[in-house]
């Protein structure tokens, strides 16, 4: 498990709304160099700061769950029904 590095700023009109971006630096071993890499960097938007993360780990997503499946309801699927 790394570390990556993340800008986060606010929104300029949405006062509640907050942007993320990754900073494309390389994941890092531990905390600490990705802190030593922080301190050289200056976020892109104003407002903004840069903030050390854990990377979350990719691969083996869980697979989404079927709905279920809906019965034809109402007079027509009655009489197709009987016809065949």
């Amino acid at each position: 498990m790394g570390f990556i590095l993340e800008e986060e700023w606010t929104d300029s009109v949405n006062p509640y709304k907050y942007y993320n971006m990754p900073v494309f630096a390389g994941p890092f071993a531990t905390r600490q160099e990705a802190e030593e890499e922080k301190q050289r960097r200056q976020p892109q938007h104003a407002g903004g700061y840069i903030r050390v993360v854990e990377e979350k780990p990719k691969g083996n997503v869980a697979p989404k769950p079927r709905g279920r499946k809906k019965q034809p309801r109402g007079r027509e699927s009655r009489r197709r029904d009987r016809r065949s």
